[in-house]
């Protein structure tokens, strides 16, 4: 793959990634979060097995590895998100999600030893400056209320993902990690989403929009 089309399929990611968080908020009327989370992980566990069966899926190593990576994101970052979006709007959740690069470039700094270049210090600089910028065009609140705070945790615990998935993604292909994460994504959220459904706190999703599903899944 050349940079260019490396640059192509990023930009497609951010854009889906964005539009992901309006997606999100706008499923949260129909779905209570952790069953979304739910939904959300399972509709996509299911796509990349559904790859990995056709094209033949491949032995992986430390499956608990693994496990922990797909604790961290999708379930933690994601989960951050969707109960987040509950108490906060789509575009500040949005704003905060520009706090994962700089959760990354400092704990790469010092967990990896990593250096931090000038180009990363710029572009962190102009990340910020331009979340500043967006606040004032369309009037964002500054104040971090709860919804914040739980989407500020989501973006760390990916953050926390990145740093670990380097040495993971070194030894496996990346459609089956990926194809594991969610996987076991799905498995830690059920237990929790049947004790929301059972304890009354979220309904089971029975009379829910079509379109509240297919944005779920989106």
């Amino acid at each position: 793959m050349n940079n260019s089309s490396a640059r192509l399929l990023l930009t497609l990611a951010a854009i889906g990634w964005g539009s992901a968080t309006t997606a999100t908020k706008y499923a949260l009327d129909g779905f209570g979060p952790l069953t979304l989370l739910l939904v959300e992980l399972t509709a996509a566990a299911a796509v990349l097995w559904s790859i990995l069966a056709v094209r033949g899926i491949s032995p992986v190593e430390c499956k608990g590895c693994l496990a922990m990576l797909g604790l961290l994101e999708p379930t933690l970052a994601y989960g951050g998100l969707a109960f987040g979006l509950m108490y906060t709007t789509a575009t500040k959740a949005s704003l905060l999600g520009a706090s994962e690069a700089c959760f990354v470039v400092a704990l790469a700094a010092i967990f990896l030893n990593e250096r931090m270049s000038a180009r990363s210090l710029i572009g962190l600089l102009l990340t910020f400056v331009g979340v500043l910028l967006i606040e004032q065009v369309f009037t964002v609140s500054s104040d971090l209320n709860v919804g914040d705070i739980l989407v500020l945790g989501g973006d760390l615990a990916a953050a926390i993902y990145v740093i670990l998935a380097v040495k993971v993604a070194a030894t496996a292909e990346s459609l089956p990690m990926t194809a594991y994460q969610f996987g076991f994504g799905a498995l830690f959220s059920l237990p929790f989403a049947a004790w929301r459904w059972l304890s009354g706190q979220e309904p089971f999703p029975t009379n829910v929009d079509p379109r509240m599903w297919q944005q779920a899944t989106y």
